[in-house]
C-alpha cells in the first residue's frame, strides 16, 4: 500500500507591514506626530510611460504620496514612495475620469487635499485620513486650483487650505477652512470680494470696528501663492513682477493693512517652500537650489539641472524632494538653520550665535533659577521649554537643606549642649572645662553678652576680634575668622550660635591623658556619640581620627600622603572632592608624589577631570591653572583611586560625577560649548553641596609653594514642544540622591516633607525617561509635553515648600521665599611663608538664561530655560553670601566658562 502523498506545505505567513508613524496624541490642540527624518540622496525613476503630476511628503516624513498620469491620456495613478526602491502602487480617491493637478496633506490629521478637474468644474477636495474614497468638496470654481498649501496652523480653530485660482484674466489667492467653511479671496484684481468669498464674510464688510471684521483683501492684478509661513501665518505671494509677504496681524486677528517686501522669495518663475521654522525658505530658481533666510541671507546652496523642480518639503525642514525627467530624488542641507523650528522665539541678536554653536545666553537679572522660567508662561506663543537638570538640582538642594538644617536645630543643638554639659562636669583638666563653658555660652547667648568667667570672656573677645591668635585654651594658634557663620547657618540666630559653639568645641585637641580619662566616663562617651552621629548619614567619611573608637580611612584617601593627627572631638568630613584638591597642590612636608610643586590654588576643573571628564582634563592642562609638569601624573594617580562615596552627600557627588562623565552631545550643538555648559552645571551643584556642609567639612590646603477691537478670526500656531536636558545618567543619579534623603525623613513625624522628596525622586526618574525618548526620536505623550510646558511648577513650588521646612521655627507655617541662588563657600586655603593666608572660594552666581538647540521627533527646537552659574574667588578673607552678592557683578568668570552671550 502506497503512502499518501505529503500534504502541500502552507506558505509562511507574510510578515505584517510596518505601521506608518502616526498621531500619538494631542498637545495644545495640535497632533503629536511620530516623525521620521527624510533620508538624503534617495532616488527613484517614474514608471515607464508616465509623467509626474505632484508629490506630497507625509507629515511624518516616512513616505511620500506620488501622483502620475500616462503620457498619452489623463488617467491618474497613485503611488507610495518609502524612499527605498521604486514607487509602489496604492489606491486613491475614485475620481473616474477626473484630472488631478496637485495634492497636499492636512498636517493636522493626515487627510488628503486634492486639486482636481471633474468634467467642466475644478474643485478642492478633502479625502478622509482613513477612508480616502470618501472625499468632500471644499471649494468649486470654473478655473484650476494650483499651489495648494495646508500649513500646520489653525484659523478659527480649523486648518485652512490656501491655493492659487488660475483665472483667465489674472490669478488670485484663495483660502477655505478644511471644513469647507469661511472661504475668501486674499487677493482680488479690484481689491474687493467677489461671490467666491463666503456670504457670511461678505456680510461683515463695513462693520463697526468693535464688530467681527471681514478678512482683508489686497488689490493685485495677478497674484500667485508661493507658500505659507507655519511659524507666523504670513502668506508669501508672487504679485505681478515682485514677491511680497502678507503678514498676519496677531493683535487685529487679521491680515496686515499692507504687504511687506519678501527679500528671500524668488521671482515668480521659481518655486519656494517655507521651512517649518518660518525663517528659512527653500528656493529653486533657474539651476540653483538655495536655503535662504527671511532676510535674504543664503545659508546653503547646490546646483541642480535646469529641468529640476522643487516638489516637496520634509517635516523637519532639512530635506526636500526634487523632480526631473529622470525621476525623483531627495536632497538635504547640513546647515543647522534648515531644521530649527520656532526660531522666532529667539531674540534676533542671538540667532546667528545660536545657529553656530547651538547654545546662547540671553541676559537675565533673576536671583532664582525658577524666576527665569516664569515669564515664558506669558509669551504668546509660548517658547519651547528647556527642562534643565539645574532646576531639579535646585530642588535637591532645597530638600537636603530642609532635612539637614532641621536635624541641626532639633537634634544637633541639644546634643551638643548635652555633650558640653557632660564634658564640663567630667573635665579632666581646667582648660577642658573652660572650653566646655565657652561652647555652652556661645550656644546659649552667642557673642551678644559677656561672661562672668574671665577665661571664657577672654576667649569670647578673641572670637569677636576674628584674627589669628594664640588660643590659650587650645595650646595652638587659632584662625578665629573661621568662627564667623557662613553658608545656611546665617539664616537662623540659633544656627549662628551653634556654628560658633561647634567651632569652639571642635578646635579642642585633647592630650592622650585627657582622652583616656574621658573614655572612662560612660555618660561623656554616650553624649559625644549622640552628637557626632546626628549628621553622620549625610557625610562621606573623614581622614581625622574619631575621639573614641576606631575610624579607618576612606578608600579615596591616600594613606601615604595623610599626616597622622590627634583624634578630634568632631572628625570633619573629607570627601573625594577634598582629596582631589589636596593631591593636586603643593605640600612641602609630604613626599613629592603627594602633590604638585609650587601649585597653591586648585581649580574646579581638577574635580571634574578626576571624576572622568575628559573635556575638563583637556581644559585644565591647557590653562594657566594647569601648566605644572607634575600635574598630569598626579591627576592620573588620584583619578585612579575609588572616588565613589557613601551617604547622602556621596549620592549628590555622584550626580556631579554623572554630569562630568556624560559625553552625549546633542546633534545641533558645538561639542565644546555644550561641554562647558555641562561642567558649569556640575560645579554649581557641587557648590550647593559644599555650601550646606561648610561647618562639618574640612578644607583642603596647600603648604607654602608659590490687541485690537474687532477681528476676523484667531490664529493658533503649533505649540512648541519642550525638551529635556539630555543627561539621563545624571537624572538617574539625582533620583538616587533624593531617595537617599527620603530614607532619613520620619514618615510619621514629617509626612509632607517625605512626600516632597519622594515626588522629587519620581520626577527625576520621569524626566530621565523623557530624555532617553527624545534622544531616540520618539514622541512624548501629551501629558509629558504639558509637564515640560510647566516645568517651572516642578521647581518653584517644591522649593518654596522645602524652604518653609528649612526656615526658622517661628516662620515654618508660612510659605517661605527660597534664598537667592548666589552663594559662596571656602574650599581651600594656602598660607605661604611671609604672606597673608588666601582662601579659594567656590561660588554660585545668578542663574543664566539659556537657549539650547535640542531635538524632538527629528525637529530641532530652540528650547529656553535656565542653568546655574559657577565662579571661583581667591581672597584673603573668608567671604559669606552677603559679601558675595556685593562682589558678584564685578567678579570675572573662570576663563573656561561660556561667555555671557553668543555675540561676544
Amino acid at each position: 500500500v502506497e503512502a499518501p502523498p505529503p500534504a502541500p506545505l502552507e506558505p509562511p505567513p507574510a510578515p505584517p507591514e510596518a505601521a506608518d508613524p502616526a498621531i500619538t496624541g494631542q498637545h495644545g490642540g495640535f497632533p503629536i506626530w511620530d516623525r521620521a527624518a527624510l533620508p538624503a540622496d534617495r532616488s527613484t525613476p517614474l514608471p515607464t510611460g508616465q509623467e509626474l503630476v505632484d508629490v506630497a511628503v507625509h507629515p511624518t516624513g516616512s513616505w511620500a504620496l506620488v501622483v502620475t498620469q500616462d503620457t498619452d491620456r489623463d488617467n491618474v495613478q497613485w503611488h507610495r514612495w518609502d524612499f527605498e526602491g521604486p514607487l509602489a502602487a496604492m489606491p486613491g480617491p475614485p475620481l473616474d475620469d477626473g484630472v488631478v493637478r496637485e495634492v497636499a496633506w492636512d498636517p493636522r490629521d493626515g487627510a488628503w487635499i486634492v486639486s482636481a478637474q471633474l468634467g467642466a468644474r475644478h474643485v478642492l477636495l478633502r479625502c478622509a485620513p482613513t477612508q480616502r474614497e470618501t472625499c468632500e468638496p471644499l471649494l468649486t470654481a470654473d478655473a484650476p486650483f494650483t499651489d495648494v498649501r495646508v500649513p500646520l496652523l489653525k484659523w478659527g480653530g480649523q486648518s485652512r487650505v490656501f491655493a492659487t485660482l488660475e483665472e483667465p484674466g489674472g490669478a488670485r489667492v484663495m483660502s477655505v477652512r478644511t471644513t469647507g467653511e469661511a472661504a475668501y479671496e486674499l487677493t482680488h484684481p479690484e481689491g474687493s470680494f467677489s461671490d467666491r468669498t463666503s456670504p457670511e464674510l461678505r456680510a461683515r464688510v463695513g462693520a463697526e470696528v468693535w464688530a467681527e471684521q471681514p478678512p482683508r483683501v489686497f488689490a493685485a492684478r495677478d497674484a500667485r501663492l508661493l507658500d505659507v509661513d507655519p511659524a507666523r501665518g504670513d502668506v508669501l505671494l508672487a504679485v505681478d513682477d515682485r514677491s511680497v509677504r502678507v503678514e498676519w496681524d496677531a493683535a487685529a486677528r487679521n491680515w496686515a493693512a499692507e504687504p511687506a517686501p519678501e527679500r528671500a522669495a524668488p521671482r515668480p518663475t521659481g518655486e519656494v517652500r517655507v521651512s517649518p521654522n518660518g525663517r528659512m525658505r527653500w528656493v529653486r530658481s533657474e539651476a540653483v537650489l538655495r536655503l535662504v533666510d527671511r532676510d535674504g541671507t543664503v545659508h546653503w546652496q547646490a546646483d541642480v539641472s535646469p529641468a529640476t523642480t522643487l516638489r516637496g518639503l520634509g517635516p523637519t525642514g532639512r530635506c526636500v524632494v526634487l523632480a526631473s525627467p529622470e525621476g525623483l530624488r531627495t536632497t538635504c542641507s547640513d546647515h543647522t538653520a534648515a531644521g530649527v523650528r520656532h526660531l522666532d522665539s529667539v531674540s534676533a541678536v542671538h540667532v546667528n550665535g545660536l545657529l553656530q554653536d547651538g547654545l546662547a545666553y540671553p541676559p537675565t537679572r533673576a536671583e532664582r533659577l525658577y524666576a527665569v522660567y516664569e515669564p515664558f508662561a506669558y509669551d504668546d506663543p509660548r517658547p519651547p521649554v528647556f527642562a534643565s537638570i539645574d532646576g531639579l538640582l535646585a530642588v535637591l538642594h532645597g530638600g537636603f537643606q530642609a532635612v539637614f538644617l532641621r536635624r541641626e536645630s532639633t537634634r544637633s543643638v541639644p546634643a551638643l549642649r548635652a555633650f558640653l554639659t557632660e564634658l564640663e562636669a567630667h573635665a579632666p583638666t581646667p582648660r577642658v572645662a573652660s572650653v566646655a563653658r565657652v561652647g555652652l555660652h556661645l550656644l546659649a547667648e552667642g557673642l551678644s553678652s559677656s561672661a562672668a568667667d574671665p577665661v571664657v570672656a577672654a576667649e569670647l573677645a578673641r572670637i569677636r576680634e576674628g584674627a589669628d591668635a594664640e588660643g590659650p585654651l587650645y595650646g595652638a594658634p587659632i584662625q578665629y575668622d573661621d568662627y564667623r557663620p557662613r553658608g545656611p547657618y546665617t539664616t537662623d540666630p540659633l544656627l549662628e550660635r551653634y556654628f560658633r559653639a561647634f567651632k569652639a568645641t571642635q578646635a579642642l585637641q585633647l592630650t592622650p591623658a585627657e582622652r583616656a580619662a574621658l573614655a572612662q566616663e560612660p555618660s561623656v562617651v554616650a553624649a559625644w556619640s549622640a552628637w557626632v552621629d546626628v549628621q553622620a548619614p549625610f557625610l562621606m567619611g573623614s581622614r581625622q581620627q574619631r575621639l573614641f573608637g576606631a575610624s579607618p580611612l576612606p578608600p579615596w584617601v591616600d594613606q601615604a600622603c595623610t599626616e597622622p593627627g590627634e583624634p578630634r572631638l568632631y572628625a570633619l568630613a573629607w570627601g573625594p572632592d577634598s582629596e582631589v584638591f589636596e593631591r593636586l597642590v603643593a605640600h612641602d612636608h609630604l613626599p613629592p608624589e603627594c602633590g604638585v610643586a609650587t601649585r597653591q590654588i586648585p581649580s574646579g576643573l581638577d574635580l571634574l577631570a578626576a571624576l572622568g571628564d575628559r573635556s575638563a582634563r583637556s581644559l585644565l592642562l591647557t590653562t594657566p591653572a594647569g601648566r605644572y609638569p607634575e600635574l598630569p601624573e598626579r591627576l592620573e594617580a588620584v583619578a585612579a583611586r575609588p572616588l565613589a562615596a557613601p551617604g547622602v552627600a556621596g549620592a549628590w557627588l555622584e550626580v556631579v560625577a554623572a554630569l562630568a562623565r556624560s559625553e552625549r552631545v546633542p546633534p545641533d550643538l558645538e561639542p565644546g560649548v555644550w561641554h562647558r555648559r555641562r561642567m558649569e552645571t556640575a560645579l554649581s551643584t557641587w557648590v550647593d553641596l559644599r555650601h550646606l556642609l561648610v561647618l562639618v567639612t574640612e578644607r583642603s590646603a596647600a603648604q607654602a609653594g608659590a490687541g485690537g477691537e474687532g477681528w476676523f478670526e484667531s490664529l493658533e500656531v503649533e505649540p512648541a514642544p519642550g525638551a529635556v536636558d539630555p543627561v539621563p545618567e545624571a537624572w538617574a543619579a539625582l533620583a538616587g540622591a533624593a531617595r537617599a534623603l527620603v530614607a532619613l525623613v520620619d514618615a510619621e513625624g514629617e509626612p509632607e516633607l517625605r512626600v516632597l522628596l519622594v515626588e522629587l525622586a519620581e520626577l527625576a526618574e520621569a524626566l530621565g525617561a523623557m530624555a532617553r525618548a527624545q534622544a531616540a526620536g520618539s514622541p512624548l505623550s501629551a501629558d509629558q509635553y504639558d509637564r515640560l510646558d510647566w516645568y517651572v511648577r516642578a521647581v518653584e513650588w517644591p522649593l518654596m515648600e522645602l524652604s518653609r521646612y528649612a526656615d526658622v521655627p517661628g516662620r515654618r507655617t508660612q510659605l517661605a521665599q527660597p534664598p537667592p541662588d548666589p552663594r559662596i563657600v571656602d574650599v581651600h586655603s594656602v598660607s605661604p611663608p611671609g604672606e597673608a593666608r588666601r582662601y579659594l572660594h567656590a561660588a554660585k552666581g545668578r542663574p543664566r538664561e539659556v537657549v539650547v538647540l535640542l531635538r524632538d521627533r527629528g525637529v530641532t527646537v530652540p528650547a529656553r530655560g535656565a542653568v546655574a552659574s559657577y565662579y571661583e574667588v581667591v581672597d584673603t578673607d573668608l567671604l559669606d553670601d552677603a559679601q558675595w552678592l556685593t562682589r558678584l557683578d564685578t567678579t570675572p568668570r573662570p576663563p573656561w566658562v561660556n561667555p555671557p552671550s553668543a555675540v561676544e
